[in-house]
């Protein structure tokens, strides 16, 4: 094995096919910066490259043994498989991201549809729901939402630590959530922050 020329594609390709470590990590070393600044080039960011770069060395060990690449194309096929990962990769993303613009445009035709006397009907639950909170709850809660003061001005004011903040107005949310549903929540707030805020 000490013998073999990895510089020689046929033979550096042939032993990565029977799945020699050295021989791979002789191929890895070879292109792994040259394939990140390639995918770099077309993604400008260097996460995606580093990310991208790792998995395609990843997708060709896995494949090692069905590898069918002429002659001296081992570099060219590297990238290629490199530059369709990055396709795909940003097509899914791409699909991702319009799948929640859809989500978040049905929501606003939704509040767009929303009847007045409903929107009222739902400030005086939630104006209920609100009074009913625990006493220290309610008031750090009103104090982030009808004031607009930061966790850290609330902290300041009332002498408690920003986590005690963080935990009473979760605990708010928890609760007008429970009780009203996670759109309907999410309604309420467009509401409030519309209408009073």
């Amino acid at each position: 094995m000490d013998n073999l020329d990895f510089t020689n594609e046929e033979i550096l390709l042939g032993q990565i096919k029977v799945g020699s470590r050295e021989a791979f990590a002789f191929f890895f070393n070879k292109y792994y910066n040259s394939l990140v600044n390639y995918i770099f080039a077309i993604s400008k960011s260097k996460t995606i490259a580093e990310e991208i770069a790792q998995e395609t060395f990843i997708v060709i060990w896995e494949r090692r043994k069905n590898l069918f690449i002429r002659n001296n194309y081992l570099k060219a096929y590297l990238f290629k498989t490199a530059y369709y990962k990055f396709i795909d990769d940003n097509r899914a993303l791409n699909k991702r991201y319009r799948l929640l613009e859809e989500l978040r445009n049905e929501a606003y035709l939704e509040l767009i549809d929303f009847d007045s006397s409903l929107k009222e009907d739902k400030i005086k639950s939630v104006n209920i729901i609100i009074d009913s909170l625990p006493d220290r709850c309610k008031q750090i809660f009103l104090m982030s939402k009808i004031e607009g003061l930061k966790y850290q001005e609330i902290s300041d004011k009332l002498r408690i630590s920003v986590k005690t903040v963080e935990t009473q107005i979760s605990k708010a949310l928890k609760i007008l959530r429970s009780k009203l549903g996670a759109f309907l929540l999410f309604i309420s707030n467009f509401i409030y922050d519309n209408l009073f805020f």
